[in-house]
């Protein structure tokens, strides 16, 4: 869960939105431009860059976002558009609200400065999220950086587990 080293200052990249633009260097930003493209300007796949992404992925023989057929390519972006649907005009679901499980949220990290940093699941649901305006979503946190976790221990006078479900209640 703790993880050491500079990756909150080194990698983390501002999050991307869908009013844009987003950081060239951003591993999340295709997944942002392809929600803004598919569920906001309604641009046909052939003029989307994750669809030729994904297509030459399967031609070079690869599974890409789980595809193994042109069919499937084609079903993954209509459960895209399906998912921003459903959002839309249902609200944002929990992953276990749509039987998956918990730790298939949009996930986190927090930084040693306690900002939370975008882990890299779920993107098309942040895009989409991001999208609909909606301003809170349930997160996956999956770790954090020591000098954060240790300045709340202290300041709490908590172990670790308690000290992080302490912050977290501040967020609600």
């Amino acid at each position: 869960f703790v993880w050491r080293g500079n990756w909150d200052v080194e990698q983390t990249r501002k999050r991307c939105t869908i009013a844009g633009p987003c950081h060239e260097e951003s591993p999340f930003r295709q997944d942002f431009e392809t929600i803004r493209n598919l569920c906001r300007d309604n641009l046909p796949l052939d003029q989307i860059e994750e669809y030729h992404v994904v297509m030459a992925a399967l031609e070079a023989g690869g599974n890409p976002r789980g595809c193994k057929s042109q069919a499937e390519v084609g079903d993954y972006f209509t459960a895209l558009e399906k998912t921003n649907h459903s959002i839309a005009t249902e609200g944002y679901n929990t992953s276990r609200e749509l039987g998956g499980m918990v730790r298939d949220e949009i996930s986190v990290w927090i930084t040693r400065d306690g900002q939370l940093a975008y882990g890299g699941w779920a993107n098309h649901r942040l895009a989409i999220a991001d999208l609909h305006q909606i301003e809170r979503v349930p997160v996956s946190i999956l770790g954090s950086h020591p000098d954060w976790l240790i300045e709340q221990c202290r300041l709490n006078s908590l172990p670790p587990h308690l000290a992080l479900m302490r912050w977290v209640e501040t967020l609600r």
